[in-house]
C-alpha cells in the first residue's frame, strides 16, 4: 500500500510541475460549485456520446481529430468500456453499426450511452434512480492504460465534458509521454468506488 500511495503522490507531483491549460471552458463542464463538500448526494444521469472515434496511435498534440483507421470495432468498444468504468460510469451500451458497416480505410465511429453521477439538483439531470452518496476523487490515467497518450487527449476533450468534473487538465501528448499521465481530473464517484480506488 505504501508503494501504491508513493506512486500516486509521484503522479500528482509530476502533473503539478507541468503548466497545463484547462481542458475546456468552465461553462461547458458539469462542475461542482466552488466550496462543494467532498461528500454529497448525487443521482445517476443518462449521457450519450455520438461519433466516438478515438485516435489509435501517438500523434502530435494538435495533429488529429479522428482515428487513424487501424482500430477494429471490437478494440474501440473495449477501450471505451474500460475508460468509462475508470471514470465511474455504469449502464454502458454501444451502437457500433456505423463502425461495422465501414470499409478498412474509412473512419469509423461508435455511439455510447451510459450513466454518470451528477450532483443532486443539477440542471439537465435525467435521473435514473434514488440519490446515492458520492465524493470527489482524483483520477489520473496513464497513456499505457488505454493505448496511447493521443487517446487520453481525445477523451479529455470528447468524453469528460459529459461527466461531473473539477480541476480537469488538458495534457498535451508530448507532456503525457514525458510524465506518463495523459488524463487528470477530479471525478464525482460513488463512495464505494472511490474507497476501493484509494486502497
Amino acid at each position: 500500500m505504501r508503494n501504491q500511495r508513493a506512486g500516486i503522490v509521484a503522479i500528482i507531483s509530476a502533473v503539478a510541475c507541468v503548466v497545463l491549460p484547462d481542458a475546456v471552458p468552465a461553462e461547458t463542464l458539469s462542475s461542482a460549485p466552488d466550496g462543494a463538500q467532498l461528500s454529497q448526494n448525487a443521482v445517476w444521469t443518462t449521457r450519450k456520446i455520438l461519433a466516438f472515434s478515438p485516435p489509435s496511435t501517438y500523434v502530435p498534440a494538435n495533429g488529429y481529430e479522428t482515428n487513424t483507421n487501424s482500430l477494429s470495432c471490437d478494440q474501440i468498444d473495449d477501450r471505451a468500456k474500460f475508460l468509462l468504468r475508470q471514470l465511474g460510469a455504469r449502464d454502458i451500451s454501444f451502437d457500433d453499426r456505423d463502425c461495422r458497416s465501414k470499409g478498412k480505410n474509412e473512419i469509423v465511429t461508435i455511439d455510447l450511452t451510459f450513466s454518470v453521477l451528477t450532483p443532486t439538483g443539477s440542471a439537465g439531470n435525467t435521473a435514473a434512480g434514488a440519490a446515492v452518496m458520492a465524493h470527489w476523487q482524483t483520477v489520473a490515467l496513464k497513456g499505457a492504460d488505454l493505448g496511447t497518450c493521443a487517446f487520453l487527449y481525445y477523451v479529455t476533450r470528447k468524453v469528460l465534458p459529459t461527466f461531473s468534473t473539477k480541476n480537469v487538465k488538458l495534457i498535451p501528448t508530448a507532456d503525457c509521454a514525458r510524465i506518463g499521465v495523459g488524463l487528470y481530473a477530479q471525478m464525482l464517484l460513488p463512495v464505494e468506488q472511490g474507497s476501493a480506488a484509494a486502497r
